[in-house]
């Protein structure tokens, strides 16, 4: 993962995964959040993007998706057809879908709505 400033200059690189990485999103006040292939999702600092935490048996297969439900509660989407919902870090819910999970956005309401693109159209 490379860092770069406003003006184009590269500020640092870091090895964040072992494989090709899917997302980065920012989850505001704490840091960006990262999936990648290695079927693992990390949260890393936004200065130094020193690794936080690690989630590395989210999914069994690549991770495609990642949304930001606020503070540390996410969702995550992959090639093993569900969605994972986190809270604080821990597995809270999981939606079996009919094929892969591409995308997924939330509804940054209080009601935190997931909207989800699947394979299935």
């Amino acid at each position: 993962m490379h860092l770069w400033d406003y003006s184009g200059e590269k500020i640092t690189d870091i090895q964040a995964h072992s494989d090709i990485i899917r997302q980065i999103i920012e989850v505001t006040d704490v840091g960006i959040l990262t999936c990648s292939n290695d079927a693992v999702i990390k949260f890393f600092g936004f200065e130094t993007l020193e690794e936080f935490s690690s989630f590395p048996t989210i999914h069994e297969k690549f991770i495609f998706a990642i949304a930001s439900l606020g503070d540390l509660d996410f969702a995550s989407g992959g090639e093993d057809n569900r969605i994972k919902t986190y809270i604080d870090g821990n597995e809270k819910d999981e939606i079996l879908l009919p094929s892969t999970v591409w995308q997924i956005a939330v509804d940054q309401s209080m009601s935190k709505d997931i909207l989800v693109a699947c394979g299935d159209g």
